[in-house]
């Protein structure tokens, strides 16, 4: 059996133990002009740090708390960065140059109106229950096309009404009232 000496309780009571613990703090790096001061200010908290670029032009800020932030090396070159938690985010921080684009600008508009050609090999190929040139609308995806029981014809889009469709051939509507 061993036994152990106060002096050597004693003496292992004061060596230093090691603690390991995880950074939470995100960490700032790029470039910037050299010799520029560079300024990080969260803006939530308005926590603020500066550093130095170094003569290269580099700089890195350590240990920032995640969050959103302005940075700032000098007139032209704020930026906004958002850091997350143990994170390393690039960031060059060189001027930003204006860039103008000048042209015309087109407008779009939208109708809802749909648009399909029937091909005359449809024409030529599609059976059709009556004579009536308005049945190939039904190869139109939205539409329907109706013969009732006493023969009569009606186009159907979507939950549009009769009195609410109206067939172009050629660019002349065939809507009958």
């Amino acid at each position: 059996m061993h036994r152990l000496s106060p002096s050597a309780l004693a003496s292992a009571a004061c060596v230093p133990s090691l603690t390991w613990a995880q950074e939470s703090g995100a960490t700032l790096e790029g470039k910037a002009e050299a010799d520029s001061e560079i300024t990080v200010k969260n803006v939530d908290t308005g926590l603020t740090r500066h550093t130095k670029a170094g003569a290269n032009g580099t700089y890195t800020i350590v240990g920032l708390p995640a969050g959103t932030y302005k940075v700032d090396a000098g007139p032209g070159t704020e930026q906004t960065v958002t850091l997350s938690v143990a994170s390393t985010a690039s960031l060059d921080l060189g001027k930003l140059e204006t860039v103008t684009v000048s042209g015309t600008r087109l407008v779009e508009t939208k109708t809802s109106e749909l648009g399909y050609i029937v091909s005359q090999q449809q024409i030529e190929t599609v059976p059709q229950l009556t004579r009536n040139f308005l049945e190939f609308a039904d190869t139109v995806p939205g539409l329907v096309f109706n013969v009732d029981h006493s023969g009569k014809t009606t186009l159907r889009g979507g939950a549009q009404n009769d009195n609410s469709i109206n067939v172009y051939i050629d660019g002349v509507g065939q809507k009958v009232t």
